[in-house]
């Protein structure tokens, strides 16, 4: 049994350069060397405390019990993997590990490469490419009513394709040519999630990346083109500048004397940190919204983090942060008139929470006027909610566009965001 010893701090599967061609079999492979990546976070509690510092260490072993290389195509290979973990917690200068052990079995399609292969590591066109001529969707995607995609190439090694063989997906395995489409996540809110068979063989030019084309649908899908027009005008979109000042006021209040945090019409998508963002804010109405508002007139109130888990990934998006009824004007505060309620929200606010590796979420709020006879328990009826709100999970992939039909709300009145990420 020969183990071929990597040549760089990086042994990674599709990278010649990193990993040795295999001459002898069986063969045993370290996929990847050690890494590690750190999360720093500071507790909740106590923002004065000393940093938490996590680090994971990881290595990839694999066996190949085969006696030879493939030498008919396409060929499977079977693979048993030993992952191990090693986890080391710092605090207050002392150090706890822990290392686990995870075995598992792979299964890979090998292929030798064609002149319509897409290269190396390429993720697929965008969705608005043209297909080449003589570009052909996979059969099994067309016969499903499917549409044929990329996520990204299949691996590379000893000049032949490995394609993960794996009918149920996770991320960091999704690979090759794909069928995809979108349905229904099981919450019952009516949210879209999007749904990958792979089919094991390289992608090809002309295949589109799936990551585009599925997020543009299954975002339009949880968003209606009102709630995104909104927060284009005040966010700018593809390279476009905003077209108007935010309407909304955010205003979070600081411990022990602290000045507010204020985002504003001038500021909106100004960064604000978790911990300043703990608590609920105070919103308040610009005076070019309630110059024309009827007395008696309530306000529904949303908000949402469309990033989660990754702005370039989305994936868990958007996330519902609070839901709050019966807000009507209060106090005017210069150009400004502030939003009261006397009813408890019915789905309660939750601070920013993006993964520590993320870069800035957008953190959006909206307002709208609340239809004539809807109160709280009406909301909560409608969108199916328990008195008691909803889970951790019900809040994610939240269907906004559903909410809005749901209770029969017009316009947006007012949206204002604010970027939040974790100290880094």
């Amino acid at each position: 049994m020969a183990e071929p010893s990597c040549t760089t701090t990086a042994c990674i599967y599709d990278n010649p350069q990193a990993t040795p061609a295999i001459t002898s079999y069986p063969t045993t492979l370290t996929l990847s060397s050690t890494w590690s990546t750190v999360r720093t976070v500071t507790p909740d509690d106590d923002p004065a405390g000393p940093l938490q510092t996590t680090t994971e260490y990881q290595r990839c072993v694999t066996y190949e019990p085969h006696d030879a290389s493939p030498t008919s195509f396409p060929a499977t290979v079977l693979q048993s993997v030993t992952t191990s973990h090693t986890f080391v917690w710092t605090s207050g200068g002392k150090a706890t590990t822990t290392t686990t052990d995870e075995p598992t079995s792979s299964q890979w399609i090998v292929h030798q490469p064609a002149a319509t292969d897409l290269p190396r590591r390429a993720l697929g066109g965008p969705p608005n490419a043209t297909a080449p001529a003589g570009w052909i969707a996979a059969p099994q995607c067309v016969d499903a009513g499917q549409d044929t995609g990329c996520v990204r190439q299949c691996t590379q090694r000893d000049g032949l394709w490995y394609c993960f063989d794996k009918h149920a997906w996770y991320e960091e395995n999704v690979m090759g040519r794909v069928c995809w489409w979108t349905q229904p996540d099981d919450s019952g809110t009516g949210a879209m999630v999007l749904q990958y068979l792979m089919l094991a063989e390289p992608c090809r030019v002309g295949d589109r990346h799936v990551q585009c084309d599925a997020l543009v649908l299954v975002m339009a899908d949880r968003f209606s083109s009102a709630v995104q027009a909104a927060l284009a005008a005040v966010e700018g979109s593809e390279g476009k500048p905003a077209t108007s000042q935010a309407t909304l006021r955010l205003t979070f209040a600081q411990p022990d004397g602290k000045p507010a945090v204020v985002v504003g019409a001038g500021n909106a998508g100004t960064a604000v940190t978790p911990i300043e963002a703990k608590d609920e804010p105070a919103l308040a109405l610009h005076k070019s919204v309630t110059t024309n508002v009827a007395p008696g007139q309530k306000f529904f109130a949303a908000s949402l983090d469309p990033d989660a888990p990754f702005p370039s990934w989305p994936f868990l998006g958007p996330i519902l942060h609070g839901v709050q009824t019966d807000l009507i004007l209060g106090d005017a505060d210069g150009d400004w008139t502030t939003l009261t309620s006397s009813v408890k929200p019915v789905i309660n606010y939750i601070k920013p929470g993006p993964p520590s590796p993320s870069s800035a979420h957008r953190y959006v709020f909206f307002v709208w006027k609340q239809p004539d006879g809807l109160n709280a328990a009406g909301v909560s009826s409608k969108m199916g909610w328990a008195p008691e709100g909803v889970s951790r999970m019900g809040r994610m992939r939240f269907d906004a566009n559903t909410l809005e039909q749901n209770l029969g709300l017009g316009d947006i009145v007012a949206v204002n965001f604010f970027r939040s990420q974790q100290r880094q």
